[in-house]
């Protein structure tokens, strides 16, 4: 659509900022005197040819639509005979609807002007790293965080395929291919564990996290937020190694060795006792209670250190003497060494 915005008033001025993003609208041309008010100047900015002689402008130019925003009488009488005979006039000023209408249009642009901000700023200080792909999985945004931790500019990575552009690991990129396009249909999709791989060659560890962005009700492409997890998966390993040392010489002690919940079922034993039992594990673990190997005489003693141990480990002896009994009933005597697993 073709249209002329007569007055560059306030009605004219909301006008300019309202329709000239709009691509379905070609503001042929402002007509106004004062060339000092403000919306001569927007539309100077936005390269809308500025006139203060209107009757000069209609000729030769095909115009849809000529908007006329000024109360003046004569020049409502001027423009009803001179104007174009195919254009069409219309007049908004404050006292009309239709001003009404683009006022509250103005006013819930300026909300959502004011919603991106936010949304900006929170997109930009977020701790986490947020980027934003296509449908096709090209850098569409990314924050401050992902270009520090990357250490690819935005400039860089803009355009540039997710899958391919050597930002992930090869199997990491793998996952990304897979679930991107559920993402794309709408589908719910896990949060998975990615390896990120830095400018300078360096490897860390993120959870993903990716939801679908839509405009218009069409989802348009995809956000994904990802946490670094490096040192979690460090100190995880750690454990892993630990726990690994720990199982090793617990299980291939030569000493009979359990370890019991607070309610006395046990809960793990090791190869030799087993043996000295005469039981499987399977058959132990979970299934007994340290009371089912201590002769029925000794239960109570044994009972009594175990309550003092959990209250004062300093009351209750370490080592001690009581008697065992096997899945054949056979009774041995043996010291006993028990101590509490801290924070347990």
């Amino acid at each position: 659509m073709e249209l002329m915005i007569i007055g560059a008033g306030e009605v004219g001025s909301a006008l300019l900022v309202l329709l000239s993003g709009n691509s379905a609208v070609n503001i042929m041309g402002l007509a106004e005197k004062d060339k000092n008010l403000p919306a001569v100047k927007l539309a100077q900015s936005k390269n809308i040819p500025v006139t203060d002689d209107y009757l000069t402008f209609f000729r030769g130019r095909k115009i849809d639509k000529i908007i006329n925003t000024t109360a003046s009488k004569d020049v409502l009488e001027d423009l009803m005979r001179s104007k174009p005979k195919e254009s069409e006039l219309v007049t908004v000023n404050k006292g009309s609807f239709i001003w009404s209408v683009i006022n509250e249009s103005i006013k819930t642009q300026e909300r959502l002007y004011e919603s991106e901000d936010k949304y900006r700023q929170l997109f930009d200080n977020a701790a986490d790293l947020i980027a934003v792909v296509d449908t096709m999985g090209r850098f569409v945004d990314m924050n401050k965080r992902f270009t520090e931790e990357s250490e690819y500019s935005k400039e860089e990575m803009l355009g540039k395929n997710v899958m391919t552009s050597g930002i992930l690991s090869a199997p990491s990129a793998a996952k990304i291919a897979f679930h991107l396009p559920q993402v794309i249909m709408g589908h719910d999709a896990p949060i998975v564990e990615v390896d990120g791989v830095k400018k300078s060659g360096g490897i860390v560890n993120y959870e993903l996290r990716a939801v679908p962005v839509k405009k218009n009700g069409r989802i348009v492409g995809a956000q994904a937020i990802l946490r670094n997890i490096t040192e979690r998966k460090e100190i995880e390993e750690k454990l892993r190694r630990s726990e690994m040392i720990y199982r090793t010489i617990f299980e291939n002690s030569g000493t009979a060795m359990l370890i019991a919940e607070e309610d006395l079922t046990v809960a793990m034993v090791n190869a030799e006792f087993a043996r000295f039992s005469g039981y499987s594990k399977e058959d132990i673990e979970g299934r007994k209670s340290l009371v089912s190997f201590v002769h029925e005489q000794d239960i109570d003693k044994m009972k009594e250190f175990h309550w003092l141990r959990s209250v004062d480990p300093h009351t209750a002896p370490k080592n001690y003497e009581t008697r065992f009994v096997a899945k054949s009933s056979m009774v041995s005597e043996v010291i006993l060494t028990a101590a509490a697993i801290p924070k347990t």
